[in-house]
């Protein structure tokens, strides 16, 4: 199991496994374990194809992550322990799930690159989507942590594609010591 993230509580955690790889791709599942000195993971829901970058809300009552379960990725959140439902976050496709400190939004990737964040409330027994909106455009650089989000849900940290400046032209001269010769007077004394 690759480890992706302590619940606020420092208890449990959340990660992905993967099978051997093949073509055209490893089947994933969720899971989680407690932490302790002998750490039993469990799955969470293992009947789900696809499922990545699990991400536990600040309460500890539901967790969000990505599947490709409908055919295209997709973030949705379940309630923990037990997986009893779910709700579809994305609303064209995302990844990347991750939490405000308060619970109260959770932000993706769309698959245009675009941040979005979506208004939740995870405080009744029934999870609830309200809005979800754009935030700004993305130029994402690397496959691993991709962004992560302050507490307060105000400041982006994104691992993004820096342009590197245009490289200057080179201008290579050749059979130099002629050219000198004839642009100054008495260039045979020059260059010999």
């Amino acid at each position: 199991m690759i480890l992706t993230r302590f619940r606020s509580t420092g208890r449990r955690t959340a990660g992905s496994s993967c099978s051997a790889p093949t073509r055209p791709k490893p089947a994933s599942t969720c899971g989680c374990c407690r932490c302790s000195v002998t750490v039993s993971p469990f799955h969470f829901c293992k009947d789900h194809s696809g499922m990545a970058r699990a991400r536990f809300s600040p309460n500890g009552r539901w967790i969000a992550y990505g599947s490709d379960e409908s055919g295209r990725n997709e973030v949705y959140v379940a309630p923990f322990p037990q997986p009893a439902g779910k709700w579809q976050i994305s609303t064209a496709g995302g990844n990347w799930p991750r939490w405000r400190h308060d619970g109260k939004e959770l932000f993706y990737l769309a698959p245009d690159g675009k941040l979005m964040a979506a208004t939740v409330n995870g405080e009744a027994s029934a999870f609830a989507v309200d809005a979800v909106r754009p935030l700004f455009d993305t130029r994402l650089g690397g496959l691993r942590y991709a962004y992560d989000v302050s507490p307060d849900g105000q400041r982006f940290l994104v691992n993004t594609v820096v342009e590197e400046a245009a490289a200057s032209p080179i201008t290579l001269v050749v059979n130099w010591p002629a050219a000198l010769k004839k642009s100054i007077p008495h260039g045979d004394d020059v260059v010999k």
